[in-house]
């Protein structure tokens, strides 16, 4: 049986995918799949040690009972303030990882009227802006907007509608540019689930991804009667219920 490699050359007998393949009698995508799914069980388990080293634990599993967030039955916490405790007081990185699937489960891929706005803005004639808006605003927009063979904003803000299937209107626009610099809008969604990214790995001390994000909370899924009564699955509960912040 002759292998061909990624570079469509064929592979020496020798070599790990031609004993593979004629060991299994499966083929080159089989290989290289699970070529890939030793490398990130080894990655996961180098991780794992260095974790143990850091906490002084004798496995991974242990991180379940190590220094659990608790929050007291009567605290009353907004969503933003919720977000504040898990950051401030949680020490248990796989706790940690958890919360973070939980924050880029609903945020990671969201965009609001402003990141559209921001991405899709073209310069635009000052003579448009001074039609739709206060000419007294005009102080509060960056120069580098106008061009007068710039697109009108009533023309970008209908083609902007279309595009983002909800209604942005002129005055959307408007208040977009006299509220934030050109380019330095920021989604403060996103911004939460980036901060819950880099608690993780401050907590781990090394560089993660989010495989290991879900090989971490995966330790937390311990058979018990009571898993829905942990303090971290309340709080994952709280926060499954935020629609905004």
């Amino acid at each position: 049986m002759r292998v061909k490699k990624k570079n469509g050359k064929f592979a020496s007998k020798a070599s790990a995918i031609f004993r593979f393949c004629n060991r299994t009698g499966l083929d080159e995508a089989a290989y290289y799949k699970w070529a890939s799914e030793c490398g990130d069980k080894a990655s996961i388990n180098a991780k794992d040690r260095k974790l143990c080293e850091k906490y002084g634990l004798e496995s991974i599993a242990e991180l379940v009972d190590y220094k659990p967030m608790y929050f007291d039955d009567d605290m009353t916490l907004s969503a933003e303030e919720l977000s504040g405790f898990v950051l401030d007081n949680c020490q248990n990185p796989a706790e940690m990882a958890a919360a973070y699937l939980e924050v880029a489960r609903q945020w990671k891929d969201y965009e609001d009227k402003n990141d559209f706005i921001e991405a899709n803005l073209s310069k635009f004639p000052k003579a448009s802006f001074e039609r739709w808006s206060d000419k007294n605003l005009i102080g509060q927009v960056s120069g580098s907007w106008f061009d007068s063979k710039g697109i009108p904003l009533d023309v970008q803000a209908e083609a902007m509608t279309e595009a983002f299937y909800v209604e942005i209107s002129i005055q959307d626009i408007v208040e977009h540019i006299t509220t934030y610099k050109r380019g330095k809008y920021v989604n403060t969604q996103k911004t939460l689930v980036r901060m819950y990214w880099d608690k993780t790995e401050e907590l781990c001390g090394f560089k993660v991804n989010e495989k290991y994000m879900e090989h971490l909370a995966g330790v937390l899924v311990v058979e018990s009667e009571n898993i829905d009564e942990s303090p971290l699955r309340q709080a994952q509960g709280d926060m499954a219920t935020v629609t905004e912040f």
